[in-house]
C-alpha cells in the first residue's frame, strides 16, 4: 500500500505548531545586544590593529636580550656590525637582520 503526498502535508501542518494545540512553533524571543557591545563598532578597527601588532610581536620576536658577560654580533643580510651589542634589550629587524 503506497504513501500518498496527503499523508507527509498533513503531518507537516500538524507539527508547524500553530494554533491552540500548544506546539509553539519555532518563536525566538528578540535578541538584544549588550551595553558594551553597542558602540564596539566604532572601536573595532583600534582593537584589531592592537591585536595584529601583539600578534606580530610574539610571531617574529624583533628584539633580542643579550645577558651579562655576553656579547651579540649584528648580521645585517650576512654582512657583520663592526660594533659588538653590549647586554641589554636590542631590537633588530627579523627579516633582514640576526643576532
Amino acid at each position: 500500500m503506497p504513501i500518498d503526498n496527503d499523508y507527509f502535508k498533513n503531518r507537516q501542518q500538524q507539527n508547524n505548531g500553530g494554533g491552540s494545540n500548544g506546539g509553539g512553533g519555532n518563536y525566538q524571543p528578540p535578541f538584544e545586544t549588550p551595553e558594551f557591545f553597542k558602540n564596539f563598532g566604532k572601536k573595532a578597527g583600534m582593537l584589531y590593529l592592537v591585536i595584529i601588532i601583539i600578534g606580530a610581536l610574539f610571531l617574529f620576536k624583533p628584539f633580542v636580550i643579550i645577558e651579562s658577560g655576553q656579547v651579540g654580533i649584528k648580521a645585517t643580510t650576512g654582512k657583520y656590525d663592526e660594533t659588538p651589542l653590549n647586554p641589554g634589550f636590542h631590537f633588530y629587524i627579523p627579516v633582514f637582520q640576526k643576532v
